[in-house]
């Protein structure tokens, strides 16, 4: 009996036929045989979970690098308060920005999918209108690191 051919729903995919080792079994002639089972369902199954995880911790990566890069205080000065200029992170004043960068995980049918972002109403101001890129730019820096997570062998 092949476990792959019966599991893959495939009957005798290269020639050899069972009754061709069933006779050579008993003969004795198995002793420098070998038996090789595929399990497309648990494998499919194991490769699914694995890359899943992968996702995640991609997107948990560039998460956390956001976080960092939007970490930077402003600066209290008796001229008033120094906040981030243009090409630069936007400065932490109130914490709202950082604390509403999420992670959101979900399955979907083939695979599955990250989502980075911010839930507050002037990140798309500070991105686009003030020259002031935190989440896309933290995306391009950090490109090579979330490839290399997705990329590498499987365990």
């Amino acid at each position: 009996d092949v476990g792959y051919a019966k599991d893959a729903g495939l009957m005798d995919p290269f020639g050899f036929g069972n009754a061709r080792a069933a006779q050579a079994q008993a003969r004795g002639g198995l002793t420098g045989s070998f038996r090789i089972d595929w399990k497309a369902p648990a494998v499919t199954r194991a490769i699914d979970a694995e890359l899943g995880q992968r996702v995640y911790r991609a997107g948990k990566h560039v998460y956390s690098r956001i976080q960092h890069n939007i970490n930077t205080s402003v600066v209290y000065t008796s001229n008033g308060i120094e906040r981030s200029k243009p090409g630069e992170y936007p400065r932490r004043e109130t914490g709202k920005l950082r604390n509403s960068i999420f992670v959101d995980f979900r399955r979907i049918v083939g695979g599955a999918v990250v989502y980075v972002g911010t839930d507050t109403d002037y990140a798309v101001h500070l991105e686009k209108s003030m020259n002031r890129s935190f989440i896309l730019r933290t995306w391009r820096e950090e490109q090579s690191v979330v490839n290399s997570i997705l990329k590498r062998p499987m365990r």
